[in-house]
């Protein structure tokens, strides 16, 4: 196991891709479409296509986070750009909030009795969807999108 800096957002199907390289999408921003790595790997996966940066960097891929390995092996297992776009992204957006959401209200655990004491008595999917609404919004700050 190796510790390292990851400061930089990567979206995995590029803002601008190289010209006349393959369409611009405009849901890049998406958390699907996310993942944090370091800035030198950033800098190298440029404006590739998913299944460009498996082909030319899959060692980076695979001793990336976990996110971007999940990433990486849904390309890997033969989705092109266009699938990623019309479901794969969304299918692994919704995977990951649903991992967040189980492993948060296991890390919650007892909070969450006294949570639900506060005024106006929030149930459990209302502090969990609050935490992960928070955790997205820290993933679009880190972005630079506020």
């Amino acid at each position: 196991f190796v510790f390292e800096f990851r400061n930089s957002v990567e979206h995995w199907y590029p803002q601008h891709p190289s010209e006349g390289t393959f369409e611009t999408w405009d849901r890049v921003d998406t958390f699907g479409n996310l993942c944090i790595i370091s800035r030198s790997v950033n800098s190298k996966f440029s404006n590739l296509s998913p299944a460009s940066k498996m082909n030319s960097f899959e060692k980076m891929v695979k001793k990336g986070s976990l996110k971007l390995r999940i990433m990486g092996n849904i390309i890997k297992e033969g989705c092109s750009s266009q699938y990623w776009t019309e479901q794969a992204c969304r299918e692994h957006e919704e995977e990951m909030l649903e991992l967040l959401k189980k492993r948060t209200k296991e890390l919650l655990g007892s909070q969450v009795a006294l949570l639900s004491q506060l005024p106006g008595n929030p149930d459990m999917e209302n502090i969990v969807r609050g935490y992960t609404e928070c955790t997205k919004e820290r993933v679009a700050i880190s972005y630079g999108e506020y």
